[in-house]
C-alpha cells in the first residue's frame, strides 16, 4: 500500500513537472508573439521608433502625463524582452521535457478568451498591476487615447490570441515529430 502512493505521489510529481515545462514553452511564445507586435508598432509610426531606440523627443505634441506613461511602457516592454529571452534561453532545455502542450494550450486558451470577453476590466487592472503610478489614467480626450484606444488594443490581444494558438499548435506538431 504504502508502495503504490510513493508511485502515484512520483507520477504526479513527474505530471505536474511535465505540465510545468509545457507552461514555460507557452509562455515563452506568448511573451514572443507580445513583444514581436510591440516592436512592429514602434517601427510602424517613425516618432514612437525614435522615442523608444534613440530616446528622442517625441514630435507629436502629447502632455507630459501621457509622455511618462510612453517612458514606463518603453520600460515595461525592455522588461518583457529580458524575461522573455530568458524564457527563451530555459526552453531550449526543457524542450524535450515537455509534454503535453496541446492540454496545457487550453487552459491558455480558455484563459485567453475569458481576457477578450472582459477586455476593458482586463485592461484597466493590468494597468494597475503594471504601472505603480497613476499617469495611465488619461482624460478621454487625450491624444495618446485618440491614437490608440481601447479598441486598438483589444483588436491587437485577440490577433495575439490567434498567433498564439496557431504557433502554439504547430510548435507541438513539430515538437511530436520531432521526438517520434
Amino acid at each position: 500500500m504504502y508502495y503504490l502512493v510513493m508511485l502515484r505521489a512520483d507520477r504526479l510529481y513527474i505530471n505536474v513537472k511535465e505540465y510545468f515545462f509545457s507552461f514555460i514553452i507557452l509562455l515563452t511564445i506568448l511573451l514572443t508573439i507580445i513583444n514581436f507586435c510591440f516592436l512592429l508598432e514602434f517601427n510602424y509610426n517613425d516618432d514612437l521608433r525614435d522615442f523608444f531606440y534613440k530616446g528622442e523627443s517625441l514630435n507629436v505634441k502629447f502632455s507630459q502625463v501621457e509622455i511618462s506613461h510612453l517612458q514606463d511602457v518603453k520600460d515595461l516592454v525592455i522588461n518583457l524582452i529580458i524575461i522573455n529571452l530568458v524564457l527563451i534561453f530555459v526552453s531550449v532545455f526543457v524542450f524535450k521535457k515537455a509534454n503535453r502542450i496541446i492540454h496545457s494550450l487550453f487552459f491558455f486558451v480558455l484563459m485567453l478568451f475569458v481576457i477578450v470577453i472582459f477586455f476593458d476590466y482586463f485592461f484597466y487592472e493590468i494597468h494597475y498591476l503594471l504601472f505603480n503610478n497613476l499617469n495611465w489614467q488619461l482624460p478621454s480626450n487625450s491624444l495618446l487615447l485618440q491614437t490608440y484606444p481601447i479598441s486598438y488594443f483589444r483588436n491587437v490581444f485577440i490577433m495575439i490570441l490567434a498567433l498564439f494558438i496557431l504557433f502554439s499548435v504547430v510548435f507541438e506538431r513539430l515538437r511530436i515529430g520531432y521526438f517520434k
